[in-house]
């Protein structure tokens, strides 16, 4: 899978998967590449976490994440904006903006109907943290673990904005509500059939929106990192 290559020529055997994407998947529409898991959101722009008739209005981008890299060495492409910037697909030209509410109402019905094709795994946990305590280092060994089961999230923005939209007095059933679960279930869709794990590690500043959290998953373990002053 190359990852057992010398290191110059791992980008060689990456821009060769690169060819092979596009002759395999070229022909693919937008819609198609994200309704079959290989573009995957990477960011969204909240117009409304309530637009009046039961849903939100919000923008979804997605591209194809080159997930390998994170697999292969996490320390390489340690933060989610680091991974993006490494993945060939994820260029301007790479990305894809569509509806959001829309999209996930067919991504949904598209798995109910084509489970080999792509499906959307559960969130196996939540890392949150204060700022500068290895919350890194645990993300990293979350994915060097096993990095063919896992996929991990370091600090990727799409649940976080929509986290942040999400007030005290938004009940469970509400479309804000809605709006995180439906990021997550987006970002948690794969058509790598290995893939059976997925984490997410929030911003430092996510600790604020750990209710939020809980209010969409509450079943769904989370933790807490800190560093002992001591």
């Amino acid at each position: 899978d190359g990852r057992d290559l010398p290191r110059e020529f791992q980008e060689s055997y990456r821009r060769k998967l690169y060819k092979q994407w596009q002759a395999e998947h070229g022909a693919k529409s937008d819609r198609e590449l994200v309704l079959t898991g290989e573009a995957t959101l990477v960011d969204v722009a909240i117009q409304q976490k309530d637009n009046g008739q039961g849903g939100y209005d919000a923008t979804g981008t997605f591209c194809h994440v080159d997930f390998y890299l994170h697999k292969v060495n996490p320390t390489v492409v340690p933060m989610f904006r680091d991974l993006v910037a490494k993945s060939i697909h994820c260029s301007n030209k790479g990305k894809i903006r569509m509806d959001l509410q829309s999209i996930v109402e067919e991504a949904r019905g598209f798995d109910a109907r084509h489970d080999a094709a792509a499906r959307a795994m559960e969130p196996a946990g939540f890392v949150f943290h204060e700022s500068r305590c290895g919350s890194t280092l645990v993300a990293n060994s979350l994915m060097a673990m096993e990095p063919e089961v896992n996929r991990v999230y370091s600090e990727s923005p799409p649940p976080l904005t929509a986290a942040k939209m999400i007030s005290d007095d938004d009940d469970q059933g509400g479309s804000a509500v809605q709006l995180l679960r439906d990021i997550i279930y987006m970002m948690g869709r794969t058509s790598d059939p290995n893939e059976r794990r997925l984490f997410f590690k929030i911003q430092s500043i996510g600790t604020k929106s750990i209710p939020a959290f809980s209010k969409a998953f509450p079943t769904t373990p989370w933790i807490f990192l800190h560093r002992d002053p001591v």
